[in-house]
């Protein structure tokens, strides 16, 4: 019998030279004011008493009378709170900032840009003007594919077309003409462009038709040579693989190209617990 080979690691002889590279770490690219920024605001977030009164110091600001501690009325405060927590999540407050955001990624070697319309809704109750929900959606969707570049990824929430999405989702149903009218043209603009979009998962009440809208869009959209749908798979709930191995399976058979994007997931502490993994 022949004994399995083994795979050994070359040894350094000794007196022979060690080759180093010249490349530059990847986040010495960064400016520093980025860097500083980032290590505050994480230092932050991973202690619950720090960012519990952090929380508290931001409500009471947003509330506040006294023109001191108001945002929109001290220059000087809005300043600090933009040039910090403002710029670490928000690429700006209007196209051009948005374009210059990116095109300032794009300098450090960045080859895409996620942009993320954070348009959400967290009411399942209609408001008395559903089509204006849908068009304010529709228009901020638009304006996003028109400031990202090919190759670029835009994410979503379909409950952003407001509360009656929300209802419909929970409920187990379809969208209504106007939503899904307004979901394909996004759809359209984003593929003529090279774009993917990424609705994300929320809650599970209403994960079953998330997952339903975006599989009967990337029917129609998604192909070999270009995915233009990714869905969002929560890795925490216990579902998850049954999930995504159905969907592929789905994929496979109806003959269509199955977007996937794999996240930890962000609702921790509202789902219930038995839908977690341990």
């Amino acid at each position: 019998m022949t004994a399995p080979q083994v795979a050994t690691l070359p040894k350094h002889v000794p007196g022979s030279k060690v080759t180093k590279t010249n490349k530059t770490p990847a986040l010495a690219v960064l400016p520093l004011s980025t860097v500083l920024r980032t290590y505050m605001i994480t230092s932050i977030s991973c202690k619950p008493a720090l960012l519990s009164v952090c929380f508290k110091a931001l409500t009471a600001m947003i509330h506040a009378k006294n023109p001191i501690f108001n945002v929109e009325r001290n220059p000087l405060l809005k300043l600090i709170l933009r040039e910090t927590f403002y710029k670490q999540f928000c690429g700006g407050e209007t196209k051009a900032e948005v374009r210059a955001t990116r095109a300032q990624l794009q300098s450090l070697g960045y080859s895409g840009v996620i942009f993320e319309y954070a348009r959400e809704i967290l009411s399942d109750v209609p408001s008395s003007d559903t089509a204006a929900d849908v068009e304010m959606w529709r228009k901020g969707l638009m304006e996003t594919v028109e400031a990202a570049q090919p190759g670029d990824i835009i994410g979503l929430k379909w409950s952003g077309m407001g509360g009656y999405a929300m209802q419909l989702l929970k409920q187990g149903k379809q969208p209504i003409d106007i939503m899904d009218k307004a979901m394909k043209e996004i759809c359209d603009a984003a593929s003529a462009k090279q774009i993917a979009l990424v609705p994300s998962a929320e809650e599970t009440t209403t994960n079953p038709m998330i997952d339903a809208w975006t599989l009967n869009l990337q029917k129609i959209y998604n192909k070999p040579d270009n995915i233009v749908l990714y869905n969002t798979y929560q890795c925490y709930l216990k579902g998850a693989p049954a999930s995504l191995s159905s969907h592929l399976h789905q994929a496979k058979t109806e003959g269509f190209t199955l977007g996937v994007k794999l996240v930890r997931g962000a609702y921790l502490h509202s789902e219930p617990r038995e839908k977690i993994w341990d």
